[in-house]
Formats: structure tokens, sequence, C-alpha cells
């Protein structure tokens, strides 16, 4: 047996480790127990145990709650504590406790959620990333509106509209989109112009375009067209200009032809030629008629007399001066001028009748005396006779109408005289005129007719030189008839652009979807169709004596790709233009330099700017083309049947273009 000390170590490490394992149970088994008998028996307390880490924090600064957001590539930025976060998913690295993301988002109402490990953010909004639609039901591009009520139609497509204006009117907006503006406005070419705004600040436009007024017929002669008054001092001009064709070469030939200047039983007595030196004539108006005076200096006439019995007689008649005149009354009829010879009278003076082979005492005393009555009832008969045939045969040569070239159409102007007038003052003359297309069939088929802008009645006054008022219906008139005929449709290869002509690609910088059309490289063609005639109407400043108004222009952008055409794209564009014309040194210079435009994309669009920035891109684009049309200068004021107009003026009053000017003939 082993001694006691030996085994109590040993004993006392086995029993120790045994009370390691016991103890656990049995605190497990007594709390139970206790639990189990509703004891408050309470375990001994731990100690506090340590705070656990603090959890990660992130927040979404933009896009704000509820924002109208007007792009779909939508920022989203904001704050965490952490080295990456996820936004609708995707990793997202945060720098400096920042992190930004841009998502691509349908338009509509969406929502952003961002994670940083256990914390959560999110936000709502709505995306809206396209301009309104703006569909104008009326008037219809191209519209002839009878009367003076303009009336604008249409829906505007979206959903959130703040404002839409027509020509900067703001009107207002039906739950369903609706709009319509109504407003009395005066005769005239329009181009409208309707802009919509979203609550995202996007603006969408429409145009259209309209004549509004009152429409004639092109086949009716627009009543009091024209006005031409011709002064006193106009018709001393007159009268020298006529002198000059009052020549022997003239008039020999006519003596020559006119045949035996007398006949009898003795035999006949022949002119054998004719001179004279100068020549006057004078024009005198009075109340209704008018007096025309023709006097002839140092007048010769050889003449020959074939004798029955004996033998022939040769000899010259001589006059120092012989006077004609003739006196008739001006009117209208029918349309047509009438001039009525009321009287003719011939007197001649210092008559010598010189037979050869006579004593001069006998040709001056005898055979001059005899003759000179004779002579001058001779004369005086033979001018009534003559004289109104050659008046009305001149009257029947009038054209009542021509044909004038517009481009490569014909148009036909036709006239009639309203009335015709003479006074102390001078004559006037006017006119009921009208404009036809000439040899086709016009395409104006259920179109009321051209504009009238209702002009007031011409400013009648006495005058010294000539003027002349040309109503402005009539030009429109002319405007309409080659609109009709497509006589203004024009097509050309667009301006220069740096070295060369506009190409594809450099067009691409403005309108990009171009690019996906045809080759950079190839040139671009613009194509221009009148939808509806220009307008002349009066000018609206100082500075302006016309405006032209082109209210709608079809514009195709257009190229050829293999033999093909391909189009671009294309506008609509009005355009209006103030005329200035001045005179330098009787030259006239017509000014249209500060045109301005509105454009419209129609159909599928390439990415062109829209509004004003259109309206600017496309004065920057077509500038350069109309550049040497717009200004005219140094044009000479030509000459008509040998007289020119000096001194002109010109002026508008009350519709009529207004010309003033002095007739000079070029001696």
């Amino acid at each position: 047996m082993a001694p006691k000390g030996g085994t109590r170590p040993a004993l006392m490490r086995v029993a120790m480790r045994t009370l390691d394992i016991l103890i656990p149970w049995l605190s497990l088994v007594l709390g139970c127990a206790a639990n189990m008998t509703g004891s408050t028996a309470r375990a001994p307390e731990d100690p506090e145990p340590a705070a656990p880490p603090p959890g990660a924090t992130i927040e979404i600064l933009e896009p704000g709650e509820g924002e109208i957001l007007p792009a779909n590539l939508v920022r989203v930025s904001g704050t965490a504590d952490v080295d990456v976060v996820t936004v609708n998913g995707e990793e997202v690295d945060v720098v400096e406790g920042r992190f930004a993301a841009a998502l691509e988002m349908p338009d509509g109402p969406a929502t952003v959620v961002a994670r940083a490990s256990d914390a959560t953010d999110s936000v709502s909004f709505v995306v809206d990333g396209r301009a309104p639609i703006v569909e104008i039901r009326l008037p219809g591009r191209g519209a002839f509106i009878d009367g003076n009520l303009l009336t604008v139609q249409g829906v505007v497509h979206d959903d959130d509209v703040s404002e839409v204006s027509v020509d900067g009117n703001v009107v207002p907006v039906n739950e369903d989109g609706s709009f319509s503006f109504s407003t009395e406005v005066a005769p005239g070419a329009y181009d409208i112009r309707v802009s919509a705004t979203d609550a995202a600040g996007h603006t969408g436009y429409a145009m259209t375009s309209a004549l509004v007024g009152t429409f004639q017929p092109i086949d009716q002669l627009v009543d009091r067209a024209a006005v031409l008054q011709v002064g006193e001092s106009a018709l001393d001009e007159i009268g020298d200009g006529i002198a000059p064709h009052i020549s022997p070469e003239n008039l020999e030939p006519a003596i020559l032809s006119y045949g035996h200047l007398r006949s009898g039983f003795w035999g006949h007595l022949d002119a054998e030629g004719y001179d004279h030196r100068a020549v006057d004539v004078t024009v005198d108006p009075g109340p209704a008629i008018l007096e025309v005076t023709v006097g002839v200096d140092d007048i010769s006439l050889p003449l020959r007399a074939d004798l029955t019995i004996g033998p022939d007689i040769t000899g010259t008649a001589y006059a120092d001066r012989a006077v004609a005149s003739v006196t008739a009354r001006l009117s209208s009829d029918d349309g047509r001028p009438v001039v009525t010879v009321t009287e003719t009278d011939v007197a001649v003076y210092g008559l010598l009748v010189d037979i050869d082979g006579l004593w001069s005492w006998i040709d001056r005393n005898v055979v001059t005396n005899l003759v000179r009555g004779r002579v001058e009832a001779e004369l005086d008969a033979l001018a009534a006779a003559h004289v109104p045939p050659v008046i009305e045969d001149a009257i029947e040569r009038i054209p009542t109408t021509q044909v004038v070239r517009v481009g490569e159409k014909s148009v036909i102007v036709r006239g009639e005289v309203r009335s015709l007038v003479a006074s102390h003052s001078g004559l006037r003359a006017m006119l009921d005129l009208g404009v036809n297309p000439a040899g086709e069939d016009p395409t104006y088929a259920g179109i009321p007719g051209f504009l009238s802008l209702d002009p007031g009645y011409p400013n009648v006054r006495s005058v010294r030189d000539v003027r002349a008022q040309v109503n402005l219906d009539l030009l429109n008139a002319a405007l309409f008839a080659a609109w009709s005929t497509g006589a203004l449709e024009t097509s050309f290869l667009s301006p220069e652009v740096g070295d060369g002509p506009l190409t594809v690609r450099a067009l691409g910088f403005f309108a990009p979807g171009v690019r996906d059309l045809a080759p950079g490289d190839a040139p671009v063609a613009i194509r221009i169709t009148p939808v509806l005639p220009a307008v002349l109407a009066p000018g609206t400043d100082d500075e302006s004596l016309l405006e032209a108004r082109v209210p709608d222009l079809e514009i195709v952008f257009e190229t050829e790709v293999d033999g093909m055409v391909v189009e671009l794209f294309e506008l609509a564009v009005g355009i209006r233009a103030p005329v200035s014309v001045s005179l330098e040194d009787d030259e006239l210079w017509i000014d249209a330099s500060r045109w301005s435009i509105r454009a419209q994309t129609i159909g599928e669009g390439v990415g062109l700017p829209t509004g004003e920035e259109l309206d600017a891109f496309l004065m920057t684009l077509l500038g350069p083309a109309v550049e040497d049309i717009v200004v005219v200068d140094g044009l000479r004021i030509p000459q008509l049947y040998g007289f020119s107009a000096s001194d002109l003026s010109l002026e508008m009053d009350d519709g009529y273009l207004v010309a003033e000017a002095r007739l000079t003939h070029a001696r």
C-alpha cells in the first residue's frame, strides 16, 4: 500500500477536473428547475458587454423627391461612409464620401434605390425627356380664309403642359390638351407658330399658314388697277419727241404714194419730191379735248403737170410755214379709248408756186394767187379725211393683252380703259387690269382667287410731269397667277460652305440624323415650292416702302445616292422682307436685306434645332444664297420710245404704289 501522501495530490486533481465538468451542467439544471418552479432566484450577472460598431449610412442628394427631370439620362449623386454602394443594382465607387451615377431611364414615374451595406435610401421623381408634340388642326397649312377672323385650334400631346402660346399669345389648355385661339386680323399673309412648354421646360413647336381677307377671282379685272397722269410739261416733252419723226424722209414716201394731187380734163398734177426744215409739235389739253398742232417750216414740193395737150409743166411749190391743227374729244367706251376728231385746220404762210419757164412776177402775182385758196382747202380736206382714220387705226393697234414671262412660265396681262379725261392740267387715264396664266390649265381649282388688300381710291391731283399709280391688288394678282402655274418653284445647289458646296457631312453638324441617310461627301441640293403665293403689302415702318410676305415655303434638302434622290429633311418656312427703295442719280436701289424667317421641321426629325434656334440656323445657312437677290443696286430707269424718266420719287398712298417723274425726251 502506498503511502497517503503519495496519492492525495493525484486525487485532488481528478476531483477538480470533475467539478469543472459538472458545475456548468449543474448550473444549467438548477436554472431550469428554478424557472419551472417560478423561483425568482437569479443567476449571477455577467459583466457589461462591449458596444457593437456603428452601422453604415447613405443619403441621396439628387434628384430631389418629386422632381420633374428634363432628360432621360438621370444623374444620381449622394453621400455614404462605405467604399462601394449600389444604385438600382449597379455598383458605384464612393470617393471621399461621395458617389455619383448616370442612369438611362424611360419617360414616366421613376424610383432610384441606393444601398450601402445594410443602409438604404430611395427617391421618386418623374422623367420627361421629350418636348410636347403640337398638332394644329385649324387652319390647315396653305388655307384661304375669307373674312377677318383667324382661328387657330389644335391639341398638345403631353401629360404635363404648363403653357401654350399662339404667336406669343398665351392661350388656355383643356384637360385633354386641346386649345383654341381667335383674333381679328387685317387682310394679309400669315405664318402662324404655336409653342407648347411642359413642366420639364421642354418646348415643342408647330406651324401653319393662311391668307386671310377678301379674295377676287383671277378671271376678273382689278378695278382702278392703274392711273396714269400726264401734265403740261410732260406733254411738251411728248410734242418735242414727236417732232423728229415728222421728217422729210418719213413724209416724202407718203406724199409720193398719195397719187395724183389734182386731175382734170387738162391732165394730172403730181408731186415729185418733198422737203422741209424745222418741225414743232404742241399738245394742248383742255376740258374734255386735246388739240395737237404741227408746224412745219420752209416747205418745198416739186410738182409736175402732165397735160393732155401741150408740153408738160414742172415747178416747185414753196411755203415759209404750214400749220396743221387737230382738235379731238377724248373718252372711253367698252374698255377702249375713244378719240373723236372734231376739227381740222391747215394754214399755209408765205406760199409761192414757181413754174419753170415763167417770169417770177407771174409766179408770185398770178399763179400763186390763183392756187393759194385751193391749196389750203385741199390740205384741209386732206387732213379731215385722213387724220381720223389714222387715229382710229392707232387706237385699234393698242394691245389689250400682253404676255409676260415669269421664270419658265407665262402670264397674260389684259386691260380696259376705264376713263380717259383731258383737262387744262393734262391727260388722265384710269385702267382696269387683270392677270391670267397663259397657255395651260391653272392649278388653283377650288381656290377663291388672289388676296385683295382692299385699297382705297386713287388720289388724283394736278401734276406738271408724269404720275403713275399702281394698285397693290394688281401686283398680288400677278404673283398669284405666277404661283398658280408653278412659275415660282425653284431648285438649286445649296450655298458654298468653306471651300466647297454644302455636303451631307457639313449639314450633319446641324442635323446629325442626315449622316445615316447618305455619304458624307454627297452635295446637298435645295428644292423650294411655295405653298401659298407671296403677298405685297404696304411697309410697316418709315424705312420700308413695301413688305413682301411669303407665308409658307416648302423647302426640301435632298441629295443623290446611286442615281436616286434621297430626301434628307423638309421644312416649312415663312419669310418677311421689308422692301426699301432709294434713288441716286436716276438709279433705283432696292433693298430687302432685312428679311427674317420662321421655320418648322416637317415629318421625322433629324436632330435639327427647333424654334428660334432653327430660325437662326437657316438665316445663317440660306443667307449667302439670297444675298445677291435681296439688294438690287444701280438699276437704271430704262428709256421708253425715246423718253426717259428722271427725278423719280416713290411712295405708298392708300394701297397704291405711286411714282412721279420728270419726262425727258432723249434728244
